[in-house]
């Protein structure tokens, strides 16, 4: 019995990445497609008008649009498990990196939100005794944020900094990394 030859595709995960984009694209494409062709009207004399497109073709395009870009995104979660990649003086998977990505990211957002709402909180303060009418130069009060906002600030940047670092990795680690599906 003669087996069935599957055509494999070779890329790298950016390419890969770029494919299941404009699958998913055509995905919602044609679940949009499909919503727009589901009803129809029937004649006094039992014909049915006929819809723009058949559903029935449509959905079995989906079907097909769906598994590949199962068979995609296997093969990309498959190399970013397995790829070892070195950055500074470590060695992380593909997937460490788009973790460590995420997490500073957050951290970054964490921060920023910290030092806004410090200093809404420290201008809010201070509007409301000035507007005292006791405020006056023997009650002379500053308001100041308990915490060391420059300090966040160059938190934020040296994450940022780590972030950009693991970034430019993450791309050379896409582009450089082939993966076959």
């Amino acid at each position: 019995m003669a087996s069935a030859s599957v055509a494999t595709t070779t890329v790298s995960i950016g390419k890969a990445l770029l494919e299941r984009s404009a699958v998913n694209a055509k995905i919602t494409d044609i679940v949009s497609r499909i919503n727009n062709n589901l009803t129809t009207t029937i004649k006094s004399d039992g014909a049915r008008d006929t819809t723009a497109e058949n559903a029935e073709d449509l959905l079995s395009d989906l079907h097909i649009l769906e598994a590949r870009h199962l068979k995609i995104s296997n093969a990309i979660t498959i190399a970013n498990y397995e790829t070892k990649i070195r950055v500074g003086n470590q060695e992380l998977r593909i997937i460490e990196i788009i973790e460590r990505i995420d997490y500073l990211g957050k951290r970054i957002k964490r921060y920023k939100d910290i030092i806004e709402e410090a200093e809404k909180d420290t201008l809010k303060k201070s509007s409301k005794r000035r507007g005292d009418y006791s405020f006056g130069a023997e009650n002379k009060e500053v308001f100041v944020s308990v915490l060391d906002i420059g300090g966040i600030r160059k938190e934020i940047e040296k994450l940022a900094h780590d972030k950009n670092a693991l970034q430019v990795a993450l791309q050379e680690a896409n582009w450089s990394t082939q993966i076959s599906y």
